[in-house]
């Protein structure tokens, strides 16, 4: 097992008990300084808060000290995953109710990308609602089309 991996199995459970999401984790240098980037995402579609931020670093450090993991100094750093992130397309179900933004291999109306909310996910299609000029449309995009997903902030 990685470091990284066993960074992740101590500090998953724990977030998950807030009702936050794990990420990603990374182990970085920068400027001098080793930094544990911990990159959590709410289960509700809702903004990571200060709060949560602060709980989640209250909580880990701790448990990160105890388990004695990394043999050097470093800084936790806990910070939303960000507003439009990365989705892997196989995770696509986890975003339903959410605005996602899909790149296309092959054009939805002429269009290589769409954006929208994510009203259904399954297997074989995502569905999207998604504005064309002042109507609001459906649009239903086979799974095997999808080649890149990101959250996407409502406009």
């Amino acid at each position: 097992m990685t470091l990284i991996e066993e960074i992740e199995r101590i500090i998953k459970p724990p977030i998950a008990s807030f009702k936050l999401t794990l990420y990603d984790v990374s182990l970085v240098y920068e400027q001098g300084v080793h930094y544990l980037r911990v990159l959590i995402e709410r289960d509700d579609g809702q903004r990571v808060s200060l709060d949560d931020i602060v709980k989640v670093t209250e909580h880990l450090s701790p448990l990160l000290d105890q388990a004695n993991l990394i043999q050097h100094t470093y800084t936790l750093d806990v910070a939303s995953s960000g507003a439009e992130h990365e989705i892997d397309p196989s995770q696509l179900e986890k975003y339903v109710n959410r605005f996602v933004r899909l790149e296309l291999d092959v054009p939805f109306e002429g269009e290589s990308f769409i954006q929208g909310k994510l009203l259904e996910c399954d297997a074989h299609q995502a569905v999207i609602e998604y504005r064309f000029k002042t109507r609001v449309k459906q649009a239903v995009i086979e799974r095997t089309n999808i080649k890149k997903a990101n959250l996407a902030i409502h406009q």
